[in-house]
């Protein structure tokens, strides 16, 4: 499924993580249920939907090593 959700206009980003596919959407109070239809359209059973926060230090890091690429 990660292709395929790669693919959506609304999805900076997409990885797999165990059994869960971790996203990253560009308004994702807007998106996530597009995300989720998307989803089960193409056969995935969807057992919750759930929001990863991240801490500042991450955000920090993230910024920074953007500036340097």
């Amino acid at each position: 499924f990660v292709e395929a959700v790669r693919a959506l206009p609304f999805v900076d980003a997409c990885e797999a993580r165990q059994n869960k596919l971790v996203c990253t959407l560009d308004n994702p109070e807007g998106r996530n249920p597009d995300l989720v239809r998307f989803l089960v359209g193409q056969g995935a059973d969807i057992q919750f939907v759930g929001e990863l926060r991240r801490s500042l230090e991450d955000v920090y890091l993230r910024l920074i090593g953007e500036q340097r690429s």
